[in-house]
């Protein structure tokens, strides 16, 4: 890990906005402002929420951060979304789902299993409402293009994934 902005994709630690938060009491997220479509290969809106972990609500369980850990069990899996993804607005993606390739979320969407690639999700669960075009390859190509790198990916991590 080094100290370089902006951070390489393997270098972002997403968990950390969670202890930022906290101790600061701000709104934080993970910004890129580097020149090409590394932040739009993948994006999550603002007020999105994707959470790795969950307190076990059935009942067998206690429920609260401040209870010792061997009185909880934390549902733990890691959340995958894969190129061209985008999370809308006030989601909230539970864990262990994978959001497939070319997904697009409306707001405030539930997500609490896999999404199935290219289609357009919306509602509370969420629910397939619409086929999303494959064109996004096509422009992304003639971006590339235009600055010079014809065939090299600006990114080089394919999906992002949240562990616990």
């Amino acid at each position: 890990m080094h100290n370089f902005y902006p951070v390489d994709p393997l270098d972002a630690h997403i968990r950390c906005m969670k202890t930022v938060r906290g101790h600061f009491g701000v709104d934080v997220g993970l910004s890129d402002h580097n020149l090409g479509i590394g932040v739009s290969i993948a994006a999550t809106a603002l007020g999105a929420q994707v959470f790795s972990e969950s307190d076990d609500y059935s009942g067998n369980r206690l429920t609260n951060p401040t209870v010792y850990t061997k009185f909880k069990k934390p549902i733990c899996s890691p959340v995958t979304w894969n190129k061209h993804v985008i999370i809308g607005d006030n989601s909230v993606v539970f864990p262990g789902v994978e959001i497939g390739e070319g997904t697009a979320l409306g707001s405030i969407t539930l997500v609490n299993s896999s999404l199935e690639t290219w289609g357009i999700y919306s509602s509370i669960p969420a629910r397939r409402i619409k086929e999303r075009t494959t064109r996004l390859f096509d422009l992304e190509a003639q971006y590339l293009e235009e600055l010079g790198k014809k065939s090299e990916p600006i990114i080089h991590m394919i999906d992002i994934k949240i562990f616990c």
